[in-house]
């Protein structure tokens, strides 16, 4: 698998992965990893939870993540929206909650 740098304001990852979609998509589960709590948290709403993970991705990243094979601060492998990738991230984990029974 072909390595990857992906950034998006001061965090980023190298990383291994198929494509650079998917390259920023880990970073955004590896920012995002740690508010996984509040798909357990039941007297959060739907809307709290999408309040919460706007908030924590605007104090954490920019508004894209770039992508690229030849070193951190360049797009040459692409650019994504950091707000598509979280509300697809939020959605598998709202999924994946409701599979383990962790949310109503």
């Amino acid at each position: 698998m072909p390595k990857f740098y992906a950034q998006s304001g001061s965090r980023s990852i190298i990383i291994s992965a198929e494509n650079a979609f998917e390259a920023a998509t880990k970073l955004v589960d590896h920012v995002m990893d740690v508010h996984v709590w509040i798909y357990g948290e039941p007297t959060l709403s739907e809307d709290d939870r999408r309040a919460h993970l706007a908030i924590e991705s605007l104090l954490t990243m920019d508004t894209e993540i770039n992508v690229s094979i030849r070193g951190e601060g360049r797009s040459d492998a692409g650019t994504f929206q950091v707000a598509d990738l979280v509300h697809d991230w939020h959605r598998l984990m709202t999924a994946t909650a409701i599979m383990f029974g962790q949310m109503v």
